[in-house]
């Protein structure tokens, strides 16, 4: 291959990596708790969440049974802690799991005046959502991973909290999301939550997709034994320059992978390359 039809190549390479290269979050939104307290109660108590965000066939979606242990981690005012309180009665508890201190307070008086008793109240750090060891059956996130600086750390912190095979849940806003409540560039990426939350030890059992406006993912704890952010089938690493006979098709490797893709065959009528890059790994592609 000559050198001029190598490095167009390449450049095509590039060019490709690029255009697919995932989106990230790259900063953080304003703080919800700098916001006065009552504008977070009109906020996250506001009646049209019903309509979108579905609360109530979220918590179908997750069959809580009678005695499990739920951490609502970013808990605010107990819109959720509420209804997963109640699915989990009489014999199940909630983990209401915020950094603000104010906020819980207002939750625990609600609770009392609809006569709902099991649930615990916590003030949590930014980095460590501050759960009982192997205590919490689900973890749930709305409208919450979006304010973590460090979710990897976070997550795997949380993970000490959970039971085998516990679960962990994350409903929030994609950038391109038709509406959403802060910058594209402060939301996280469905593509990147799930290669976070891989990286943290954890694994993608269920992606549902009725609600109109958010993802919501749902994972699992890995054993013991498995190893962290690897699912996924593993390919061959690339070879290096050196490595590569004489008249062969070069392979020349990055530090990403594919999640999924049609395939492509060399043709005029190749069909249309699609994939979603999920996390860094290696990939390599054929020139």
């Amino acid at each position: 291959m000559s050198g001029k039809r190598c490095i167009g190549r390449l450049a095509l390479l590039i060019l490709l990596f690029a255009a697919f290269a995932p989106a990230q979050q790259t900063s953080m939104p304003p703080p919800s708790e700098a916001r006065p307290l009552q504008d977070r109660i009109a906020s996250f108590e506001r009646a049209e969440r019903e309509t979108w965000q579905k609360p109530s066939e979220i918590v179908k979606a997750l069959e809580l049974k009678n005695g499990a242990v739920v951490a609502d981690i970013g808990a605010g005012t107990g819109y959720f802690t509420r209804r997963f309180a109640k699915a989990v009665a009489p014999n199940g508890k909630v983990y209401a799991v915020d950094i603000a201190a104010d906020i819980l307070g207002y939750l625990k008086e609600q609770a009392d005046k609809q006569d709902i008793h099991n649930i615990e109240t916590i003030v949590s750090r930014e980095d460590d959502p501050m759960l009982p060891g192997k205590s919490v059956d689900l973890a749930f996130f709305c409208d919450t991973t979006h304010h973590i600086a460090n979710r990897v750390n976070f997550y795997r912190k949380l993970s000490r909290g959970l039971k085998e095979h516990g679960r962990m849940a994350i409903v929030d806003y994609p950038p391109d999301s038709p509406q959403h409540p802060h910058n594209p560039e402060q939301l996280v990426p469905r593509s990147q939550v799930i290669s976070e939350a891989e990286q943290a030890g954890f694994k993608l059992i269920r992606d549902f997709t009725f609600l109109p406006r958010q993802y919501f993912l749902l994972f699992e704890k890995k054993g013991a034994g498995s190893e962290p952010g690897r699912s996924m089938r593993s390919v061959r690493p690339p070879l290096l320059p050196s490595q590569v006979p004489e008249g062969r098709d070069h392979h020349i490797g990055f530090n990403m992978q594919i999640r999924a893709a049609t395939p492509v065959r060399r043709s005029p009528q190749a069909w249309p390359l699609k994939w979603e890059i999920s996390r860094p790994g290696p990939f390599c592609f054929s020139l």
